[in-house]
């Protein structure tokens, strides 16, 4: 609602003329570009000067909810992740992952400019419907894997070996949207063999060149995209994920590997605009 408001803490004063009602949101603008959004409890109309001359209308005003939307107001295009996650045989913590990843994110800088699309059991499907409906910037799979290809969900009910999807098939469903991704990253094991396959479809794909610990998956997960929503390069989320095994101790520090397209460097890529 574009109305002229004065707003002091929970009260909000407006011409008497400004058609309001009791559940209209009201957007307030505050410094640093960023909005907050109040909900209108009760109105009540006054004969006084309070801030404009002559009658005016007292509005009684609650915080509401905020709802994570694909742009800030007047800002940039929110990094949209499509987040994928399949352990068809539930020998992985997946959930694990996707809170370490999420908590990680909303303690960043700029968390209200990531829109993740998580996707758990994931099917090839899957895939399909989130390249097309949420355009994302990155594509993260995170399960198993090997050279040739990643092991997505059966979409069964019971565990199971799951179905594999050949690398070349996953690189060909990056190929056919319109608007590709920046970034692959596959969060699985042996995957580094892939890289460069995918860098003919995008601009920087990161693997895992041998087999890789759950608990070293996670937490380079974890890490990574802290450092990504806090604005930092690919290259230095890069590093600062290899880093946070070392500082805790957990081995396959060596296996995230990346690889970008020709003429693309990764000190200079930022994810984050």
């Amino acid at each position: 609602m574009d109305v002229r408001a004065s707003i002091q803490g929970r009260k909000g004063f407006f011409e008497v003329d400004t058609d309001l009602e009791e559940g209209d949101l009201i957007e307030q603008a505050i410094p640093g570009g960023k909005v907050v959004v109040h909900r209108v409890t009760d109105v009540a109309h006054h004969i006084g000067p309070a801030r404009f001359q002559g009658n005016h209308i007292e509005a009684q005003l609650s915080k509401a909810p905020q709802t994570p939307q694909p742009r800030t107001v007047g800002g940039p295009e929110a990094l949209r992740i499509l987040y994928l996650t399949a352990a068809p045989k539930s020998d992985l913590r997946m959930d694990v992952e996707v809170r370490e990843v999420g908590t990680a994110i909303r303690a960043a800088t700029h968390r209200d400019m990531v829109a993740f699309e998580m996707m758990p059991a994931a099917t090839g499907t899957d895939l399909l419907d989130g390249l097309t409906r949420f355009r994302p910037h990155v594509v993260h799979f995170s399960g198993h894997a090997n050279e040739t290809a990643l092991s997505f969900d059966s979409g069964d009910t019971g565990a199971g070996f799951g179905t594999p999807m050949k690398a070349a098939t996953f690189v060909r469903a990056i190929e056919a949207v319109d608007q590709r991704p920046r970034l692959v990253l596959l969060n699985a094991c042996k995957s580094a063999a892939q890289l460069t396959a995918l860098t003919s479809a995008v601009s920087a794909a990161i693997g895992m060149n041998d087999s890789i610990r759950d608990d070293a998956a996670i937490r380079f997960a974890a890490r990574f995209y802290a450092a990504i929503a806090e604005g930092q390069s690919l290259l230095s989320a890069l590093k600062l994920g290899q880093v946070e095994l070392d500082v805790r101790g957990i081995a396959g520090a060596d296996l995230p590997t990346l690889e970008t397209a020709q003429g693309i460097d990764p000190a200079s890529l930022f994810l984050l605009q």
